[in-house]
């Protein structure tokens, strides 16, 4: 009985991943996403250590990052507590914006044409 609620969990878990639970996953976007921790990471610490968040990403190197991700177009607005990037998503066109509430680390990631 165990087994068959675990099963139906994951698979019911797996469905919920098509749609819009798949914008900012796929392949571009995951690594995306990645290069972005590493981005939020030392944001993080920046704002432990002072008590306020770099007013430029660049006032995060060389301590807290040894350089700025390539290929990642961010949107860093400490004003809001936010950091974000975006990228065009090869089907269809469409861009895909994701940002996450430094802090928080739960990505939101949405599509626009």
């Amino acid at each position: 009985m165990r087994f068959s609620a675990l099963l139906l969990a994951i698979l019911l878990s797996g469905c919920s991943l098509i749609g819009a639970g798949m914008v900012g996953n796929d392949a571009r976007g995951l690594e995306l996403k990645r290069r972005g921790a590493t981005v939020v990471l030392a944001l993080e610490a920046y704002r432990r250590d002072t008590g306020k968040l770099p007013v430029h990403l660049f006032d995060l190197l060389p301590k807290y990052l040894p350089q700025i991700p390539d290929g990642l177009a961010t949107d860093y607005r400490p004003q809001d507590n936010t950091f974000g990037f975006s990228y065009q998503r090869r089907l269809g066109g469409l861009t895909t914006t994701c940002t996450i509430e430094i802090g928080r680390r739960v990505w939101d990631c949405r599509d626009s044409l």
